[in-house]
Order: structure tokens, then C-alpha cells, then sequence
């Protein structure tokens, strides 16, 4: 099925070329994000996060002749599934393609807010060598972890964090119904009240857009830390700023703030890390997401990758 690629970065091209993965025939690719005019005869189209489309476009697109749209990322909030499907739009997504690829790194920002490494680090460029109270820093092990969705990214984080490091963790997700032995949460607010570091894991829909906000802050333990490595748009950035000047937040991890800029000069604190969206950022991710996005569009998608989700 002709393809055009929107969003097909050099990195993308490398792990292609290098396990000889070959586009459907016919198929196009670019580095720019989703353009209307650029569709002439194909019949799928391939995107990534910063590729919005909006509803008069998809119309557009199903009059061009397009059948299938393949998200080479599991969130699907750069458009609307629901209408997609009422115009007969196939969508698709890759609802996992490397999750022990964003576990680890959520771990390792952990590890480095723990472990005070922004400030060592400053301290080391200072020329400063000596040790003192501040750089002082703290075991994973028996911590109580909180994880705010219970997904496979967060299950794998959730085995490395209880296997490797012997940390208590606990889950919030009202659609998980497996068994786990983590502990189950009941609630948001007791998730966030009852753990010193929670790992964000959800995607952003309607009804998680800015659900990490002031209301859960106010109850966290002293030296509260929070992680986040799913989207930006589930944390209000205003509440963050607000509890992190009051002391309600001591440590932030943050992948992903939801802008091309991606960073927030106001956090920019010893006791935080932002970084660009990179927490999937794995040659093996790649691959998984290139290959599952080949296979939706030749006809042979995974379940778990067809949109609108059918709980």
C-alpha cells in the first residue's frame, strides 16, 4: 500500500538500512510533520507526536482516497480516533514498542535525582571537591513507588524497581484488571499521599488531561519526587511550578512537557532533570515502532495497536 511517512528522521532511516526493514512499495518519506498538501495517491499515511490532523482534514484524506492512518507512537491524541472511525478511517497506533525502553529510563531519573547528580555534577564542573549535607542522597531500596497508571511500561518499571532495588510499590489504574503483586490503589489522592515517588504512565486523553495537578500535591510526603515519561499534558505545568516553590515537590523527572521546546526554564533546579522526549529513544523502540506500523498498514495489525480502544 503506498505510504508517505511524515516525521522520518535520520535515526529512522539508520535503523531501517541497518535490519534491512523495507517500506510497503511505492512508499515516500519525510522529515516535515503532516501536510494536507502533500497527499496525492496514497492510501495510508504514517505520523508521530508532533503531526496534528484535525477533523476537516481527516474528511480531506478520506476524499483524497486514504484508508489507513499508522501512528508510529502509542498516544493518540494528534487527532480525533473517534470521528476517524465514524468517516471509515482505519487508525492504528503501536501501543508498545519498547516498554522496558522508557521503564529504564524513568528509573534512571530516579537514580539521578536520588543520587543528586545534577548538583554533583555542578559541583564537579565548579571545581568544587569536597562532600557536604546537600549532595547527600538516598536508597531506592525499600522506597514506596507509586505508579499512576499500571500499562506495560509501568509494569516493566514496576518489576525493575521491585526486583532490582527491592523498593514497595503500589498502582493507580481504574481499567487494569489483572492480577498484579503490586498493592492496588483506590485512588489518585491516595496514591500520591501514600508514596515518596511516583512514576507517571498514562496516556493523554480527556479524562487525564491535567489530572496531576495541585490537589494531589498538597497531601505528598516531605521530599516528594515525581517522574514523568508519558506525555506533558497530563501534569498541569502551573500546579508543578507552584508545589516545587513551596516544597511539595522536592525532585522532578520530567521526558516530556507537551511543546516542541520541551523544556521549562522556571524547573530548571538541581533537583530536577528535563529532557527532550527521549525516554523511548532505543535502536530497539525504533525498530519496534517502524516494523508494527508496517505491519498495520500491509494488513496484519496487533490488536492492541487498533484505535478507537474497545475496552
Amino acid at each position: 500500500m503506498k505510504t508517505i511517512f511524515f516525521e522520518w528522521s535520520d535515526y529512522d532511516q539508520a535503523v531501517a538500512q541497518s535490519h534491512n526493514i523495507e517500506l510497503p512499495s511505492g512508499s515516500t518519506t519525510t522529515p516535515d510533520t503532516f501536510s494536507l498538501e502533500v497527499i496525492t495517491d496514497q492510501q495510508a499515511i504514517s505520523i508521530k507526536v508532533f503531526s496534528n490532523i484535525s477533523n476537516q482534514e481527516l474528511d480531506k484524506l478520506k476524499e483524497k482516497g486514504v484508508k489507513i492512518i499508522a501512528l508510529r507512537v502509542a498516544g493518540f491524541n494528534m487527532l480525533d480516533v473517534d470521528y476517524a472511525d465514524k468517516i471509515g478511517l482505519k487508525v492504528y497506533r503501536v501501543a508498545a514498542y519498547s516498554p522496558e525502553s522508557i521503564a529504564e529510563f524513568a528509573v534512571t531519573m530516579m537514580l539521578s535525582l536520588a543520587r543528586k547528580m545534577p548538583l554533583n555534577r555542578s559541583y564537579q564542573e565548579a571545581g568544587r571537591n569536597a562532600r557536604d549535607l546537600t549532595q547527600m542522597g538516598f536508597l531506592l531500596k525499600g522506597r514506596k513507588i507509586g505508579l499512576h497508571g499500571y500499562g506495560k511500561i509501568a509494569q516493566s518499571t514496576a518489576k525493575i524497581l521491585r526486583d532490582g532495588f527491592g523498593a514497595k510499590i503500589s498502582y493507580y489504574d481504574p481499567f487494569f484488571k489483572g492480577e498484579s503483586v503490586d498493592k492496588k490503589i483506590d485512588s489518585l489522592q491516595e496514591l500520591y499521599s501514600q508514596n515518596q515517588i511516583v512514576s507517571v504512565h498514562v496516556p493523554l486523553m480527556k479524562e487525564t488531561e491535567k489530572c496531576v495537578n495541585a490537589k494531589l500535591f498538597k497531601d505528598c510526603p516531605e521530599n516528594f519526587m515525581l517522574i514523568n515519561t508519558s506525555r506533558g499534558g497530563v501534569i498541569c505545568r502551573d500546579s508543578v511550578k507552584q508545589a516545587m516553590k513551596e516544597g511539595k515537590i522536592k525532585y522532578l523527572g520530567v521526558d516530556v512537557w507537551g511543546d516542541k521546546d520541551n523544556m521549562d526554564p522556571d524547573l530548571l533546579t538541581e533537583d530536577s532533570i528535563q529532557t527532550y522526549h527521549i525516554a523511548f529513544f532505543t535502536e530497539e523502540a525504533v525498530h519496534s515502532m517502524i516494523t508494527q506500523s508496517i505491519d498495520a498498514i500491509t494488513g496484519n495489525p496487533r490488536p492492541e495497536n487498533i484505535l478507537p480502544i474497545k475496552y
